[in-house]
């Protein structure tokens, strides 16, 4: 038996080639970068989400408002058209049903 073989080497935070500080810190300006980054490319593309400054700009609120009523014409519409074609496939079926009907009585 080997001298000092019970004893293991225990792993100290400090003893590793990064420190958790180190590690942090890394993982932090990396997020801050992607940050900034993702801004910039957000302000050239015209896509930055305005904050509140605009929330009580009477243009502002009117153009939602125009924009929610167009949204629901659009969905009333497609509510509409969806009905209607939900009443064409059951007058199909029953048009099916009718026919499948018949024809068992024309076989007896």
């Amino acid at each position: 038996m080997q001298i000092g073989a019970e004893y293991k080497r225990v792993s100290y935070p400090c003893d590793q080639h990064i420190t958790r500080y180190q590690s942090n810190m890394r993982f932090f300006t990396i997020a801050l970068f992607f940050c900034i980054l993702s801004n910039v490319f957000a302000w050239y593309h015209g896509d930055r989400v305005a904050l509140a400054d605009d929330e009580y700009d009477p243009e502002a609120i009117e153009n939602r408002q125009q924009i929610a009523k167009e949204y629901m014409a659009r969905e009333k519409f497609r509510r509409r058209i969806r009905e209607e074609i939900a009443k064409e496939e059951i007058e199909h079926k029953y048009r099916r049903e009718k026919i499948r009907r018949a024809m068992e009585s024309f076989n007896e």
